[in-house]
């Protein structure tokens, strides 16, 4: 559960600073540019981003069903029996872990390259 922490934290932050504020040109005031508009193809963020969407995504699913992450929801659904695996709060990973994979796969099917 550890590992999956040390992962999955540096990468959500990852995704939420990359929605830096720019101050506007003719008002001056702050506001936020659309993720569309960010581009990361070179340097240390691009480097990191690659090496997110080819392999942290997966090695963070795989660890997420190694520790019985995912199966607790299929017990809480009712589709198997077991009990609860994991801390209280486990499933808060595969919520930040299926955020991460839809920020990723919206960004790839829209052809941006952040």
């Amino acid at each position: 559960m550890e590992r999956i922490l040390k992962i999955i934290i540096p990468v959500y932050s990852f995704v939420i600073l990359s929605g830096c504020a720019l101050k506007h040109p003719d008002t001056n005031e702050l506001r936020f540019p659309e993720l569309s508009h960010i581009q990361l193809t070179g340097g240390l963020l691009g480097e990191r981003y690659r090496v997110i969407n080819e392999t942290t995504i997966f090695h963070c699913i795989e660890k997420c069903k190694e520790e019985g992450l995912i199966e607790n929801f299929s017990r809480a659904a009712g589709l198997t029996e077991g009990d609860y695996l994991g801390l209280p709060n486990a499933d808060e990973f595969v919520y930040k872990l299926l955020k991460l994979l839809l920020t990723c796969w919206n960004r790839i099917t829209t052809k941006n390259s952040i």
